[in-house]
């Protein structure tokens, strides 16, 4: 495979200059956006630091003053810091912002960031569209145990019912003269 190859995109079918500076576009894109995943990391740490810092009642204030930015943007911010700011960057600086966001929000499990992570080590691309879908059945998966679960301890009841029906015919028969 020619060297001008990379990643899905087929530079050969463009004039040399033209995929030269593309491909060499391509990677100082990529360069940032590996930087913005650190900012974003970063701005996280940042944002939670001064957040345990300010009277209570003041990050709000402070946040949309200072950045003109929403709650949600400052917990996006945050939960990814708490979730990835745990030194696996090279694994997750191939993510897109959005993609960080979806993973990290508290409502994504475990099993779909390992899911993301196992993706990625293998040079996959993760979309958006991954991590909903994996959310999605994890849920799904998720709401199918509890089902089972309460199927399982009707059945349970139902068991410890009966045995103590049987055991009062039993007892009933034991003082009526019946069983041995």
């Amino acid at each position: 495979m020619s060297d001008i190859m990379q990643a899905g995109f087929d530079y050969e079918v463009l004039p040399v200059e033209i995929a030269v500076k593309s491909r060499a576009a391509a990677e100082r894109i990529k360069l940032r956006l590996k930087r913005t995943v650190e900012d974003i990391i970063e701005i996280g740490r940042e944002l939670m630091a001064i957040k345990a810092e300010l009277p209570h009642g003041q990050f709000l204030p402070w946040i949309a003053a200072e950045f003109e930015m929403s709650r949600q943007t400052a917990d996006n911010f945050t939960s990814v810091y708490e979730r990835f700011g745990n030194g696996k960057l090279p694994i997750f600086s191939s993510f897109k912002p959005s993609i960080l966001y979806a993973l990290s929000a508290p409502s994504t499990p475990e099993s779909v960031i390992d899911r993301a992570i196992e993706k990625a080590e293998t040079g996959d691309k993760v979309t958006v569209a991954d991590v909903k879908q994996w959310k999605e059945a994890a849920q799904a998966a998720s709401q199918r145990a509890e089902e089972f679960r309460q199927e399982s301890n009707e059945r349970r009841k139902t068991i410890r019912e009966l045995e103590t029906q049987i055991d009062l015919r039993i007892d009933r028969r034991r003082t009526q003269g019946f069983c041995g």
